[in-house]
């Protein structure tokens, strides 16, 4: 007979660790203040917006897409114009939105406007990009974080397929 209280008390052990791991993983998700629940973060409507800041008089021609949505192209003919999309990100974490830029003479350049795993941590659900002839920068608390341009539609472009499409 104690072989099988010794087996119980276990069997509560292992139940108690268990829902003391569930209320720890389960505090650490954010929640809705206002009625208790859990936020899913993939239900999450993120934004986008793009502002042109090459200077005055200069006209911007963007063109965003992700695998699945073309967004058609779009033209800020002034200096802090703006244009903005939304959407869910998908449950896996791998959204993916990229855009081309276009303004005088100078040739098309390419970056990714959006990566889920770049920038849930950066901007959040809300994400906006100045447009510079130097690059796309991001604003975030600090200020601007700018990156360079890309040389090819999407800087998660297999460099290899790159290398097959070119002589």
């Amino acid at each position: 007979m104690p072989h099988t209280s010794v087996n119980m008390i276990r069997a509560h052990t292992k139940q108690a660790l268990l829902l003391l791991l569930f209320a720890v993983v389960a505090s650490s998700i954010p929640g809705d203040c206002k009625t208790g629940g859990i936020i899913n973060l993939h239900d999450q409507l993120t934004q986008v917006r793009i502002f042109n800041f090459l200077g005055n008089g200069i006209r911007l021609t963007l063109h965003c897409k992700s695998k699945d949505d073309d967004l058609q192209e779009q033209v800020l003919g002034n200096l802090m114009d703006s244009w903005e999309f939304e959407f869910h990100p998908n449950v896996w974490g791998t959204t993916l939105f990229f855009c081309s830029f276009k303004w005088e003479n100078e040739p098309t350049v390419w970056f990714d406007v959006y990566v889920a795993s770049r920038d849930i941590t950066v901007c959040g659900y809300i994400c906006w990009w100045e447009i510079k002839t130097i690059g796309p920068c991001l604003i975030v608390s600090q200020g601007l974080q700018c990156f360079p341009w890309t040389a090819y539609e999407s800087s998660l472009f297999s460099r290899s397929v790159v290398n097959q499409l070119q002589p």
